[in-house]
C-alpha cells in the first residue's frame, strides 16, 4: 500500500514579502544607501541666467547619465516663473536640505555641483581649524580657579 502524501502547505506570498521587509539587512556593501534622497532642479525657462541649467537638463549627456549612475536618487525638475536664479536643492535622509545657486556656472560647473550634492552627507559643516591651545610647559602661577581666590 502506498503511503499517504499530503500536499505541501503553502505560505501566502505576501507573508514572505512582509517578513523580508521586517528583517534588517546585514551590514555589507549591498546594504549601503546614499544619504541624498532627492535632487530638485529649479529654473525659470524665460530668464537668461537659467539657460545653462536648461541646457544641462535637456542634454542627455549630462542629467540622464547622472540619473543612471544614481538610480536610488529621485531627480525632480521644476520650471518656475517666479524664481529668477536657478538653483539645485538636495534633500537628505537626516531631514536637512542643501541649496546651491548655479546661475553663473557653465555645464561642467553645474555637473560638479550636482555631484557635490549627491555625494554629500547633508550634515552641517564642522570647523576643524580651531584647535584648542595646549602648552608644553606648566604655568608658573598654576591654573586659575575662582574657588581658591583669597579675598583681600
Amino acid at each position: 500500500m502506498a503511503p499517504l502524501l499530503r500536499p505541501p502547505t503553502r505560505i501566502p506570498a505576501s507573508a514572505s514579502i512582509l517578513r523580508a521587509f521586517q528583517q534588517p539587512l546585514p551590514p555589507s556593501y549591498a546594504s549601503f544607501r546614499l544619504s541624498c534622497l532627492k535632487l530638485i532642479l529649479v529654473y525659470n525657462p524665460k530668464h537668461d541666467s537659467c539657460k545653462q541649467l536648461e541646457n544641462f537638463i535637456t542634454n542627455p549627456k549630462f542629467l540622464v547619465t547622472i540619473a543612471k549612475q544614481y538610480p536610488e536618487v529621485e531627480f525632480i525638475v521644476r520650471p518656475r516663473t517666479k524664481s529668477i536664479t536657478p538653483f539645485l536643492r538636495g534633500v537628505y535622509s537626516n531631514n536637512r536640505t542643501k541649496m546651491i545657486q548655479v546661475g553663473r556656472l557653465d555645464l561642467m560647473g553645474i555637473r560638479e555641483k550636482v555631484k557635490l550634492i549627491l555625494d554629500s552627507s547633508g550634515d552641517q559643516l564642522k570647523d576643524y581649524d580651531r584647535a584648542t591651545v595646549e602648552s608644553q610647559t606648566p604655568s608658573v602661577r598654576g591654573i586659575w580657579s575662582p574657588f581658591h581666590e583669597e579675598s583681600a
